[in-house]
């Protein structure tokens, strides 16, 4: 478990009274459990001196989809909401345009990529849902669980795989295979019943869910990320005292420091605990099969990212969002997105 760091902010005298309404990520991962949870709940608290204090609630517990979720932040039923961007890219493509399955080969590239893209999506979250952007992070990478034995992407044909937005989706039916929308929560079951025979999640969320109970082998290969956006109601915002915000600001920006920093270290716990070596600490020792990147898997994601995820995202998000991932993402990446012709 990673230790909360304080962090120098103006001074907890000068704050008013504050207490703030949350919604947190995806209760089931260890970003929430150690960081997210403990940050809103006692450090800000401890920070203050009391002055600023949250109750909060994990999202996926509240019942409600992740463009509800965004509505409600919209109208202030929600003050303050971390939302995993995968979950609103339905209805928002532009929420997984700095993490498209095969974008990010490592987290030095994600981190890049959204340091290139941040400033649109800041843009369109103030101007379209009236809400204040504060931090954006990662979870760690996304990894496939499988039952049964593969040992390149290409063996994943007629498979059904379950993952976490129709942009997964895309990605593993250009291998062959079915992709399956499910909730985190849900996974395990799914995979037990028979319903999925495979499931894409992080190498330490998959660990908590108990993954290595019903599947047997774990690829070394990141398909994508997890990116998520802690917004404000921009009207709540607004509202507090100006020392209250420039407080959250600081505190906030610590918070998506620990939250990168944690997401590296999942990344490294989840592949020690899944296939039970001694390094592993944070989760349950298990004996799952590591499958080591096939030689020509990564020129693969590469060949689908271009041919197929970029044409069918470009669609959708349409030619001014294209032109402007041209000009930040794909510039720096050597991408251009252009609309499949229909």
């Amino acid at each position: 478990m990673l230790t909360l760091l304080s962090v120098p902010s103006v001074r907890a005298a000068e704050l008013p009274l504050t207490h703030l309404t949350v919604m947190g990520s995806l209760g089931g991962t260890a970003q929430y459990r150690d960081i997210e949870e403990p940050f809103w709940k006692r450090q800000l608290s401890a920070d203050s001196g009391g002055r600023v204090t949250a109750d909060m609630s994990p999202f996926d517990r509240t019942g409600l989809k992740g463009f509800e979720a965004l509505q409600m932040a919209r109208l202030g039923v929600i003050s303050f909401l971390t939302l995993p961007l995968s979950l609103v890219s339905s209805e928002d493509p532009e929420a997984n345009a700095a993490d498209l399955p095969g974008l990010n080969p490592s987290m030095a590239e994600m981190r890049a990529n959204l340091t290139a893209y941040r400033p649109v999506l800041s843009e369109l979250y103030r101007t379209r849902y009236g809400l204040e952007p504060l931090a954006m992070m990662s979870y760690p990478q996304q990894v496939l669980f499988c039952k049964e034995r593969f040992e390149r992407l290409s063996d994943l044909a007629g498979r059904r795989i379950r993952v976490a937005s129709g942009i997964q989706a895309s990605m593993i039916g250009a291998l062959g295979a079915r992709g399956i929308v499910l909730p985190l929560g849900d996974v395990d079951r799914a995979l037990a019943n028979g319903l999925v025979d495979c499931a894409v999640t992080g190498t330490l969320t998959g660990n908590a869910l108990g993954l290595p109970r019903t599947t047997h082998y774990i690829y070394a290969l990141a398909l994508n990320w997890g990116l998520q956006i802690v917004l404000a109601n921009r009207v709540v915002w607004q509202s507090l005292a100006p020392e209250v915000r420039s407080f959250l600001a600081d505190e906030l920006a610590a918070l998506e420091q620990r939250v990168w920093d944690q997401a590296e270290h999942a990344d490294i716990q989840g592949f020690a605990c899944d296939t039970g070596r001694n390094e592993c600490t944070d989760g349950v020792k298990s004996d799952m099969v590591l499958v080591a990147e096939a030689p020509d898997d990564r020129e693969l994601l590469d060949r689908i990212l271009r041919t197929v995820i970029l044409p069918k995202w470009a669609a959708r998000c349409g030619e001014d969002c294209a032109a402007q991932w041209n000009r930040t993402v794909g510039a720096r990446m050597g991408l251009t997105a252009e609309a499949a012709l229909q």
